[in-house]
């Protein structure tokens, strides 16, 4: 472990004093519980946060979407999901400043993946959810071109248990615009 600790220290040390200068640290007092699971910034330097919640929403944890100015200050928040735990574990931004943030929905006891795509206005385009007969979820996703890469688990498809499963869609016009 002392060598661990060692190359992050190392790693943290190597980096120029100006990256890691906060520029700001923001709460913002909702009533349940919230989990960032990750982020990005748009191209105006908005930045978009995508994790769980249970403050609003219809269900146990509700998948959510959240954009602030750069400077920290909410313009809106999202959340999506239905009665049982659902969470947004990764987002991608489209070459129109879009915001894809996937994740999974509960449906019943299982996990279907679910991918939502939003404008920089908090628009939503659609939503989609993928999944069989067990659980299955998106971990993280990536945009290149004109293409969705979407990577996670599947009990439903494999060799049986959890099995990785990887998918790459094209974007446009999916699943109707």
């Amino acid at each position: 472990m002392k060598n661990s600790t060692f190359i992050l220290f190392i790693f943290f040390a190597l980096l120029p004093p100006a990256l890691l200068a906060q520029k700001f640290e923001n709460s913002y007092n909702l009533p349940g519980n919230e989990i960032g699971n990750d982020i990005a910034e748009l191209s105006d330097g908005s930045i978009v946060t995508v994790g769980q919640s249970t403050s609003y929403g219809s269900g146990l944890n509700d998948m959510f979407v959240m954009k602030t100015t750069s400077s920290g200050s909410l313009l809106w928040i999202k959340y999506f999901g239905g009665s049982g735990e659902d969470a947004a574990k990764a987002l991608t931004i489209g070459p129109n400043d879009e915001i894809y943030a996937a994740g999974y929905k509960t449906v019943g006891s299982l996990k279907d993946g679910m991918l939502v795509k939003l404008d920089a206005n908090g628009v939503v385009f659609w939503t989609k959810t993928f999944g069989g007969s067990d659980i299955d979820e998106i971990n993280d996703i990536g945009f290149r071109g004109n293409r969705i890469y979407m990577a996670g688990t599947t009990a439903s498809a494999g060799a049986g248990g959890q099995d990785f499963g990887f998918e790459n869609r094209h974007s446009g016009k999916y699943p109707s615009e």
